[in-house]
């Protein structure tokens, strides 16, 4: 009696594992270069075994530089494909590189009981830049980058016209020259060229004055 007893649990728990089963499909995420002033939009799909797959995500918020959410699914008895799209907005973060976390589960019944096999847990990175066109508050000449982003080609210019002889350096994130060229007195204009990534741009002048400002290139 025993055997027999063990063997229907056996048959149930495979068929509720079936009935929970769940797949995260793809993420994606709009803007697709944020800044630290924009909500970032998550669009999560998924497709699930059973019909009826509705279901909503919660935005559980940030632990360091990983951002987590989640959703729970209810299942209902027909067996067939469903697709679903998640939603999840996060408010703005500051400049960094993160890791979206998604976390998805399904449930059945009345309740919607979370089903015994694991949820599908997926993950993609996404980095956080510096608004476009910022002027740092520590440089005493203005100076912006357009466009900012770019794909590679962009115009630096000086907001003070007055500008006198210096050099233009180009940093990566890591502090690594990347690029320097000299400015002659009275430039108000210069095109660069650049690979994607993130970089500082500081104008050093012959006394003593610095200019700066923030490049995306993607």
């Amino acid at each position: 009696m025993k055997k027999i007893y063990f063997s229907i649990l056996v048959i149930y728990l495979l068929r509720l594992s079936s009935a929970t089963a769940q797949t995260v499909d793809s993420i994606y995420y709009t803007p697709a270069v944020p800044s630290n002033g924009d909500s970032i939009t998550f669009y999560i799909n998924c497709y699930f075994t059973y019909s009826g797959c509705e279901g909503t995500a919660i935005y559980w918020g940030g632990n360091g530089d990983t951002i987590t959410a989640s959703a729970l699914h209810c299942m209902g008895m027909l067996a067939a494909l469903c697709y679903d799209e998640d939603t999840v907005i996060v408010p703005p973060m500051p400049p960094g590189q993160y890791t979206f976390m998604f976390i998805l589960s399904t449930g059945t019944g009345p309740t919607c009981l979370e089903g015994p096999i694991p949820p599908d847990t997926q993950y993609v990175s996404f980095s956080v830049t510096p608004g476009a066109g910022i002027v740092s508050p520590d440089f005493e000449n203005g100076m912006m980058v357009l466009p900012n982003p770019s794909h590679g080609d962009l115009v630096v210019s000086w907001q003070n016209s007055s500008v006198t002889e210096g050099t233009l350096k180009v940093y990566n994130t890591l502090g690594a020259l990347q690029q320097m060229t000299t400015i002659l007195p009275g430039t108000k204009r210069m095109q660069l060229n650049l690979p994607p990534g993130l970089y500082f741009l500081v104008n050093e002048t012959g006394n003593g004055k610095i200019t700066g400002c923030r490049a995306l290139v993607y």
